[in-house]
């Protein structure tokens, strides 16, 4: 009876069934860890394979025609250039302070006077504002011109449609100087200097004696 009761001892597996066991254990699908949100693997082995291919691109480039490998290269180096050159340039334009415009009457431009227009681009251009004078006095030339030919130009008119309603006229030389330093200084993000106002100045008196000219042409 007594040796019925003695513990009977159990043998433990294996060493390698218990490391086969484990291994499957791992192998599930709860245990498996990549390919989670948080595993930057696979895009690492992507950017690695992607520039491995770029290298071996030029490497093979280079044994072919070791010529073409440098005009290649060359004319992208010339590319990355020019796009640094135009973001660097972009941002520049996009940060730059717009010129202060001149205030506008409660009735809007039925209230504007051309001499209001001179009057704010003489201020700013004895401040050192040379390219925001040179808008009010485009501004204050093409009123004039407006008012001479008795026919508001429509609100949003480019440059280029303002400049084709006056050409075979006075005012079409003075406006297209005008209009160009306008778009080399402004649109172009060049400096506007002293000089550019004086050529800018000139170009609004012709426009004034030109819309004097149309303004005696309509006289009865």
């Amino acid at each position: 009876m007594e040796a019925e009761l003695e513990p009977r001892l159990v043998p433990l597996p294996a060493p390698e069934t218990i490391q086969r066991t484990a291994e499957e254990v791992l192998k599930r699908p709860d245990y498996q860890l990549e390919g989670s949100a948080y595993d930057m693997t696979p895009l690492v082995r992507q950017v690695h394979r992607a520039i491995s291919s770029v290298l071996d691109f030029f490497r093979h480039l280079h044994d072919l025609s070791p010529i073409l490998y440098w005009l290649v290269l060359l004319f992208l180096l010339l590319l990355l250039a020019a796009l640094i050159t135009h973001i660097v340039l972009t941002f520049r334009a996009a940060l730059r302070p717009r010129p202060p415009s001149a205030p506008r009457g409660p009735a809007g431009e039925a209230d504007e006077t051309p001499e209001d227009w001179e009057r704010q681009g003489r201020a700013a251009a004895q401040s050192g504002a040379y390219l925001a004078a040179l808008r009010f006095l485009f501004r204050a030339g093409v009123l004039r011109l407006s008012r001479a030919r008795g026919k508001a130009i429509a609100r949003g008119a480019t440059n280029g449609e303002i400049l084709r309603l006056y050409r075979g006229t006075a005012a079409h030389g003075p406006l297209a100087e005008l209009i160009g330093i306008l778009h080399a200084k402004w649109y172009g993000g060049g400096v506007c200097e002293p000089g550019d106002y004086e050529t800018g100045a000139r170009a609004h008196a012709a426009l004034r004696r030109a819309a004097q000219g149309m303004r005696d042409a309509h006289r009865p």
